[in-house]
């Protein structure tokens, strides 16, 4: 059985590997489309793992009655991230660095 201190540990590693996997997919179109999904299934398996593994951590870590507080401090963090990253990916479109390195500051990120 893993405990959630692995499981976020390895949650982790399975975004940053996944994001990564997807900076470095080859730009042929057959090879390149399967292996972009398999490497985003493995970033959103990674993030789907991690966010119940911090939310157990957390929620462990406090009383019952600070849950409520917690949860939405922990859920605006997760939030705000989406928003800055929706932000910041268009950026890296519009310049010559490109979308593969969105995914390469994901998987330093992660």
């Amino acid at each position: 059985r893993i405990g959630m201190p692995a499981m976020a540990k390895s949650a982790h590693l399975l975004v940053a590997a996944g994001a990564l996997g997807c900076a470095l997919v080859p730009s042929t179109p057959t090879a390149g489309y399967n292996l972009m999904a398999l490497f985003r299934l493995a970033t959103g398996l990674g993030a789907g793992a991690g966010i119940v593994a911090i939310l157990v951590l957390t929620f462990a870590a406090v009383a019952a009655s600070q849950r409520p507080l917690v949860s939405a401090v922990v859920w605006s963090g997760m939030g705000a991230a989406t928003v800055l990253s929706g932000l910041a990916v268009p950026w890296f479109l519009g310049t010559h660095l490109g979308w593969r390195v969105a995914f390469a500051v994901a998987a330093l990120t992660a």
